[in-house]
């Protein structure tokens, strides 16, 4: 909507590179360096950085762009993995305590539910600003309704939500949602 024609083509190299939102909730270097582990945050460094030019190189060949971006992805992914491994090591915890996996998958199916009404959107009105604002509106409202009914939202969540409501925030005079 924003840009011209010729950015149609970086669409699809960029709903790749969203796959590594997900890869980012988990976030276990500082674990590592918190316990003094940092050889393997460089050997993780260092593997993904030849496992991604491996498997880009192999993603250009098999997919183009959008097949190098997903061995980046993968790489990104794999170290994560090692690092979680590494920490399981070291912790001596089981793997399901790293994250709230249950929260997360909840979390998760709720916006991927929330996103079926709001995609529909995305055929019913015609591209432009108003169909950016309605799928927002559905997609937004859809979820906090489906938080909200399955009881995901937290009386914590519920308060921050207020504040970020609030009349004096959205004003300014509250400079962020804590204080």
């Amino acid at each position: 909507m924003l840009f011209s024609q010729r950015y149609a083509q970086s669409v699809p190299v960029f709903r790749v590179f969203l796959l590594l939102l997900a890869a980012h909730v988990f976030t276990p270097s500082g674990v590592l360096r918190s316990t003094g582990s940092t050889k393997p945050i460089l050997s993780g460094a260092l593997g993904a950085l030849i496992l991604g030019v491996g498997l880009s190189t192999a993603g250009i060949h098999f997919g183009g762009l959008p097949g190098a971006a997903l061995g980046k992805v993968i790489a990104e992914c794999l170290r994560k993995t090692f690092y979680a491994w590494i920490i399981r090591r070291h912790v001596g915890n089981e793997a399901g305590a790293l994250l709230p996996w249950s929260d997360l998958g909840r979390i998760g199916g709720l916006a991927v539910i929330a996103g079926v009404p709001a995609a529909a959107m995305l055929w019913a009105i015609s591209p432009g600003v108003v169909r950016l604002a309605a799928v927002f509106v559905v997609y937004a409202v859809g979820y906090i309704v489906l938080v909200l009914v399955t009881r995901t939202l937290t009386a914590s969540d519920r308060e921050l939500l207020r504040r970020w409501s609030s009349v004096r925030f959205l004003a300014g005079r509250h400079r962020s949602p804590t204080s």
